[in-house]
């Protein structure tokens, strides 16, 4: 019989323990991270967990768009091109 006070106690104790009386934190809005040698030029959100930038490559001067999805969980980075005398060539600065 006492022992299963004291494991009553404990348990209710751990459990006790466990909650806290804190409000959870808000989620913090994250994007997708900008990778080094680049820099961010522009940024829209569409939906509710959909981000679109443009960035641009810092020594190059080229332009690429930077997809993320919902949470993150897809990212992808595409190069910008542009028709020049009916030739796709990347869109670069000069």
């Amino acid at each position: 019989m006492n022992k299963l006070i004291i494991g009553a106690v404990l348990a209710s104790t751990f459990l006790l323990g466990a909650c806290s009386a804190e409000e959870p934190e808000e989620p913090k809005e994250v994007k997708a991270s900008v990778p080094s040698g680049y820099e961010r030029v522009a940024s829209d959100e569409f939906y509710a967990d959909n981000d679109v930038s443009v960035i641009m490559h810092k020594e190059t001067k080229c332009y690429y768009t930077l997809a993320s999805g919902s949470y993150d969980t897809t990212v992808s980075i595409t190069q910008m091109f542009v028709k020049e005398n009916g030739v796709s060539v990347p869109y670069c600065e000069k």
